[in-house]
């Protein structure tokens, strides 16, 4: 994981670099045509780019949930920064290279060339010589100079990189992480509401959720919700939940989003459960991700978008969420959103099913059966089928892994079948 993503860091940097770098060489080619200072031009237009880029992946991060695809609001930072110290590593380049150049092509050149004149040419020169000599002078006291002065402006640039990328870093932790004040006051109140929670003290969890601690105010919550130590009041679990969930708390946004979703103590309202899965989702909750991915999936309270799916599905499928790895695994195999592909479906089949969920596991056989994105193979799928059809919480899930293994048991020999059963025996052990 560090190996690919020093690779992904280090290949948008030489992008970056080379896009910079070709960009201002260009710029600067046509200030020389302008009979304007080329240098200049190459170093004002590298800073105005690399900025440019910069700034614009900072954008990208701030919304990375609407943006096709799996890329993170961390992995935009992270191209944010390349692109600054890209450019940082340009202006490098022309100090280095260019003003090198630049220094070593002052006099000794002209010196050469008016050694190798004639006396006559210098005769015939002499008297238009004169006439320029103030001209010549004041040019060649401007010509030695430009190079002092361009190190000074690259020198400034580079100050100003110095100083720029650390800035940089303290926005960004600034903005995508908490206060270490406030993770502290955290850790020592949630042990307090958690206690008071595992003892079903409601009395203690009120007074602390009525003096604002956001933990207690979702334990509160939740107990209304499921009826543990209270009578169940739906209401009322709407109630703490919003409360907690107004200070950030994840699970208290994720679980007020759940309520309005099926309408649950508060009227169905698919938007606000939308509104209240982002907001859990976009601070990492899988399983917010999963239902967000869900709500763009089915187009309740969004507009319908396959692509935004798959991207939440794939953050919540990362983090090793079952419901998520199978819910892209059907992405793949239905070519929604993405290209269809029968091998990498089976592929996030075989997590979730490993994992234990049972419609993954009847996926996995199916797939096994009819050789779908792998080899066929009736002993596998009879063995997962079995496990889909022992492990399925709901009637149908059962009798359709059922009914399946049996078809696939009539294509078995007798050892086959025994292999596939020590098989689903030995996974159950694990």
């Amino acid at each position: 994981m560090i190996y690919a993503f020093t690779a992904n860091f280090i290949g948008v940097m030489l992008a970056a670099v080379t896009i910079i770098f070709t960009i201002s060489l260009i710029v600067g080619f046509i200030g020389k045509l302008l009979n304007r200072s080329q240098i200049s031009f190459c170093l004002n237009s590298s800073l105005i780019i690399g900025l440019g880029l910069s700034a614009g992946s900072i954008f990208l991060a701030f919304n990375a949930d609407k943006i096709p695809g799996d890329r993170s609001a961390s992995e935009f930072v992270l191209q944010s920064l390349a692109c600054l110290i890209s450019t940082w590593i340009v202006i490098l380049i022309y100090k280095k290279v260019i003003l090198s150049r630049d220094r070593d092509d002052q006099g000794p050149e002209k010196l050469q060339s008016k050694l190798e004149s004639s006396d006559g040419e210098k005769q015939q020169r002499e008297t238009r010589r004169r006439a320029k000599e103030t001209e010549t002078q004041q040019n060649t006291q401007n010509d030695d100079n430009k190079p002092q002065s361009k190190e000074r402006d690259i020198s400034k640039l580079l100050l100003f990189g110095s100083f720029a990328i650390p800035i940089f870093l303290i926005i960004v932790i600034s903005l995508f992480s908490e206060p270490t004040s406030n993770i502290a006051a955290a850790v020592e109140t949630n042990g307090e509401a958690f206690t008071a929670y595992e003892q079903k003290d409601v009395a203690e969890l009120r007074g602390l959720a009525t003096e604002g601690d956001a933990v207690a105010q979702f334990y509160l919550g939740y107990m209304y919700d499921t009826g543990e130590g209270v009578a169940q009041d739906d209401a009322a679990a709407v109630s703490w939940y919003r409360k907690s969930a107004e200070q950030g708390d994840v699970d208290a946004q994720r679980n007020l989003g759940a309520m309005y979703n099926i309408g649950k103590g508060v009227e169905l309202d698919y938007v606000a459960a939308v509104d209240w899965f982002r907001k859990a989702a976009e601070q990492g909750d899988a399983l917010s991700q999963f239902l967000l991915g869900a709500s763009y999936d089915m187009g309740e309270g969004v507009a319908q978008d396959y692509t935004v799916a798959v991207s939440w599905y794939r953050k919540a499928a990362d983090q090793g969420l079952a419901e998520a790895q199978f819910n892209l695994g059907n992405m793949y195999y239905s070519g929604r959103g993405l290209e269809q592909d029968y091998a990498a479906a089976v592929s996030w089949y075989r997590k979730a099913a490993d994992q234990g969920l049972a419609e993954a596991q009847f996926n996995l056989g199916a797939s096994y059966d009819m050789g779908e994105g792998v080899a066929q193979d009736y002993v596998q799928a009879h063995k997962w089928l079995n496990l889909a059809g022992a492990g399925a919480a709901d009637t149908e899930t059962r009798n359709e892994a059922n009914e399946l293994r049996e078809n696939v048991a009539a294509k078995m020999q007798p050892a086959q079948i025994a292999e596939a059963q020590r098989l689903a025996s030995a996974w159950r052990k694990k």
